[in-house]
């Protein structure tokens, strides 16, 4: 296991107060940097996977066309706090996130669309 996978995992663990808020794209995109709560939190974000990296194109309740997908990385990449986001690896997320490092699951063989498929997390820490 790489080692920062090994710390993302004793990162993880180590928490004692976790809390969840599931946010809209629309939220996320006019939220504050500076706001000091996103500072002393790993922020996870789970967005809609890119369209192409998957066979349902309506998989979600909330869709994200590769523009909004562009818009999201931009307000991540200025985030001062931890943060990971995951997806299937493909071109868009590998370009957005190209300075961020990478932990790829076991490669799986996704049977819908008969292609191996790799999850990723993309950290910033």
């Amino acid at each position: 296991m790489r080692r920062s996978a090994i710390f993302f995992l004793s990162f993880i663990s180590s928490l004692s107060d976790v809390g969840t808020a599931k946010v809209g794209v629309g939220n996320c995109f006019s939220s504050s940097n500076t706001d000091s709560r996103l500072l002393n939190r790993l922020n996870a974000c789970d967005p809609p996977y890119v369209h192409n990296s998957r066979s349902g194109k309506k998989a979600y309740g909330y869709e994200m066309t590769d523009a909004e997908h562009r818009r999201l990385a931009d307000v991540l990449q200025r985030c001062k706090g931890n943060v990971a986001i995951s997806g299937y690896r493909c071109d868009l997320m590998d370009e957005l996130y190209e300075d961020w490092e990478r932990i790829d699951a076991v490669e799986k063989m996704c049977h819908s669309i008969k292609k191996v498929r790799t999850e990723a997390l993309w950290v910033n820490f």
